[in-house]
């Protein structure tokens, strides 16, 4: 994923340049526009990969208003943000491989790519519904779910250092970006779609397999992180202590 990628590189940047009030404001003022573009753009958006792509500039925005403090605890909840995040989006491309549909007249197979759709490739498959909800809540950082307490360090970070009127911000943006993560899974368990009969919808077997596989593995690591995510973050400050 490039965009794991930009942030290693922001983040080596940075750290050359953090004491600058400046560069810092700057920071603040990247991430947090890429917030507020990405939630306020994805609430009118129907197109699949294009929501996914406003949803990743969100999530990079969180990314890199943590990395703007470069402080120890900031750093290690972005690496722990990162962690999540590349896992739950792993999980969302496999999805991807199998959102095709083919029209019966003319055998024409095309990308499910309109999310009010989705329900002709999950109304038979209710397994593949709650693994596909799962991952959303994770992406969207309800309670619970692993993609919480990624949010929830981050947001204590900024607590920590005074800057309660970002938090408020970006709390109330988070409740947007919940809303378009939650729309996405009324459109996943809910038809719209008055002649989605027409359609014929092939699974992939093998892929069906990884999916499910990863969602026991998925599941089970939520219940590990539910109990045990202070030490994963110890383990990363341990191990970015060196570049303070």
């Amino acid at each position: 994923m490039p965009k794991i990628g930009y942030i290693f590189i922001f983040f080596e940047l940075y750290s050359l340049v953090f004491n600058s009030s400046f560069v810092f404001f700057f920071v603040i003022l990247i991430g947090f526009s890429s917030i507020v573009y990405g939630s306020i753009f994805s609430l009118y958006e129907v197109s699949l990969k294009r929501l996914l792509g406003y949803g990743s500039i969100v999530h990079m925005g969180f990314i890199i208003i943590a990395i703007s403090l470069f402080e120890l605890i900031s750093v290690a909840s972005a690496f722990l943000y990162i962690i999540f995040y590349t896992l739950l989006m792993f999980i969302i491309f496999i999805f991807l491989q199998l959102f095709i549909e083919r029209k019966e007249e003319s055998n024409e197979i095309i990308f499910l790519d309109n999310i009010t759709s989705l329900y002709i490739f999950f109304n038979k498959n209710i397994l593949l519904s709650i693994i596909f909800s799962f991952t959303l809540l994770s992406l969207a950082g309800l309670p619970f779910f692993m993609g919480f307490f990624s949010k929830l360090y981050i947001l204590l970070a900024l607590i920590s250092y005074g800057y309660f009127f970002i938090v408020v911000i970006l709390l109330f943006f988070n409740i947007l970006i919940t809303i378009y993560y939650i729309r996405l899974i009324r459109f996943t368990l809910f038809s719209e779609e008055r002649n989605y009969k027409i359609y014929k919808i092939y699974y992939n077997i093998k892929i069906l397999n990884i999916l499910y596989s990863l969602m026991l593995t998925l599941f089970i690591f939520n219940i590990l992180i539910l109990f045990y995510h202070n030490y994963l973050l110890l383990f990363i400050l341990n191990n970015i202590i060196v570049f303070f």
